[in-house]
């Protein structure tokens, strides 16, 4: 059977057998090893900072330092208010989402392309590469991405059959993903806005209208966020400042170059795989050199695509301008993708980039599905273009089989859980689970619920949530005064550490980021944190990376 058999017998199957299938896949794959997951750096903060509101009342920007918009930390803390708290039904939760943000981008394809092969190429491509795979897994929270898929689909059905309401629910999402995440809900609302305006443009709308139906788009997104601003009245101002300002000046303080991951992963390779390849020999060492180069190969193809698909789409626009039926939604999802891509420059790796390559990746099914339906049409340059993005395509693919192989290697290896009455993580590190078994035993037998304890490390566990104890400070996470170092906070925090009796500090000496720049280590970014703990509290256990103070 040819590929061109293959693909009309597969466009004629029912896509809602299609459609549930994948969601099944979606689902189960990751749920295999979602235990797996280290409920540490950003993702022990989002579970802590959901504990605190849950266990002491505690708001954000209030009485906890958090730069997106609370829906962050409401929607697991109300998770936790429905079923206990316990940090495997948080991840069960959001690897339900991620899921279903694959199933959803599946019927918006079908949608746009009327096509299941390339929807479900679409739906593969943004679950195993989009921000789901990318920024913290599965189990992290990337609901707003499911709120703008569906705002998406409604701008598509309204373009389709012009009902006004389908604009109203559309905007509706849109400000219901705001409630999540600010500066990535808000490429998209330009790019809905521009489409609109330029849909009505096509149709020969007269001005009126399309003011009409602009504010019935922006209607709907601004009740929601007028209803949550209510709600949030005693918080607002303060979630304002952090949110919309505070949290550019964080993203924009641990600059590295642009193609560091890629430089990394060659180097990564370099000295791992090669090594491996002289000492045991290329077939013993076949799959791992293959591994080696697929990961570099992974990371280039990120960090190149947004420059390919800005090459790509001015040629598709000079070639064939606005004939096109998916015109409109090739420039909707640059418009969405380029718009949020400048913010990846602040921390260039594979997740803060799958903020703008996730709708990019839409882009990129649609141009070769544009190519492919136009090819009668016979010049070169188009069969390069065509060639270069089914490369990408395809390259990007290739991470679904190393992540079912991941799995199973997963699966397989020897492992130690670390359990609670709060849930349980296993780590192939059979050695750091014991080292975290032994923290959780000090502080209970050192301490009642609800006492204060402090952990420096970001990399640590969510202990706080995990032994039910509670933090004295503002900062779950000491990542922001790592990355911009600030003598009042940390008197403040030191103040609070000590009048609020706080029993047990768990550190490190020399954690930080970045490892070989000694601007982002916390020894030497927070000194009067270092010698507040050391001044005022004795060393009293070593658990690897885990160090307990308690006291004087």
């Amino acid at each position: 059977m040819s590929f061109t058999q293959f693909k009309n017998k597969y466009n004629i199957i029912n896509p809602v057998l299609i459609s549930f299938t994948l969601l099944a896949i979606f689902i189960i794959l990751p749920l295999l090893t979602y235990k797996y997951v280290f409920p540490g750096g950003d993702m022990g903060e989002l579970v802590d900072n959901a504990y605190r509101v849950v266990a002491f009342g505690d708001l954000p920007y209030r009485d906890f330092w958090l730069l997106f918009t609370p829906g962050e930390v409401f929607l697991p803390a109300l998770i936790y208010k429905i079923f206990g708290v316990n940090i495997n039904i948080l991840f069960i939760f959001f690897n339900i989402v991620s899921a279903f943000i694959g199933f959803t981008t599946f019927y918006l394809g079908r949608l746009i392309l009327k096509d299941n092969f390339f929807s479900t190429i679409l739906a593969l491509l943004i679950f195993f590469n989009g921000i789901t795979a990318n920024y913290q897994g599965f189990s992290y929270i990337h609901i707003y991405f499911l709120f703008l898929l569906i705002a998406t689909m409604f701008l598509s059905k309204f373009i389709e059959i012009k009902k006004t309401y389908l604009l109203f629910l559309s905007g509706i999402f849109v400000g219901i993903s705001v409630f999540f995440r600010l500066y990535e809900t808000a490429p998209m609302f330009i790019a809905a806005f521009i489409i609109i305006i330029l849909n009505s443009a096509r149709e020969k709308k007269p001005a009126k209208d399309i003011l009409k139906v602009l504010s019935i788009f922006i209607a709907g997104a601004a009740l929601v966020i007028a209803i949550f601003s209510i709600s949030l009245w005693n918080i607002w101002v303060k979630m304002f400042k952090e949110v919309v300002f505070e949290s550019l000046s964080h993203g924009t303080s641990m600059k590295t170059p642009y193609f560091f991951t890629v430089m990394n992963n060659w180097k990564l390779f370099l000295y791992i795989y090669a090594k491996q390849v002289l000492r045991q020999g290329i077939l013993s060492s076949s799959w791992k050199v293959i591994y080696g180069i697929g990961g570099w190969l992974n990371a280039l193809i990120y960090n190149i695509l947004p420059f390919i698909l800005i090459i790509c789409a001015g040629w598709y626009y000079i070639q064939f301008k606005f004939r096109s039926k998916n015109a409109l939604w090739i420039l909707y999802f640059f418009i969405w993708g380029i718009v949020t891509f400048p913010k990846s420059f602040g921390r260039p790796d594979m997740g803060h980039l799958a903020y703008a390559l996730t709708p990019l990746m839409i882009l990129l099914v649609i141009l070769i599905f544009e190519i492919d339906i136009r090819h009668k049409i016979k010049f070169n340059f188009q069969i390069i273009i065509k060639s270069i993005l089914s490369i990408c395509m395809v390259c990007l693919l290739l991470s679904i089989p190393i992540f079912i192989i991941d799995s199973i290697a997963l699966l397989l290896k020897p492992k130690a859980e670390v359990k609670t009455e709060a849930g349980s993580f296993y780590t192939t590190n059979i050695g750091e689970a014991q080292d975290i078994n032994s923290v959780i035993k000090f502080i209970k037998n050192n301490s009642k619920d609800g006492d204060y304890i402090f952990v420096t490390p970001w990399y640590s566990p969510a202990f706080y949530a995990l032994t039910n104890r509670k933090n004295p400070t503002y900062y779950d996470s000491l990542i922001d005064l790592v990355a911009r170092p600030n003598a009042a906070k940390q008197e403040k925090l030191c103040n609070d550490l000590l009048s609020k009796n706080t029993k047990i500090v768990i550190h490190y000496y020399a954690w930080g980021f970045d490892n070989k720049m000694r601007e982002r280590q916390f020894q030497n970014t927070c000194p009067i944190i270092k010698y507040c703990i050391y001044n005022n509290y004795d060393l009293v256990q070593r658990y690897g990376y885990y160090w307990i103070f308690v006291k004087k």
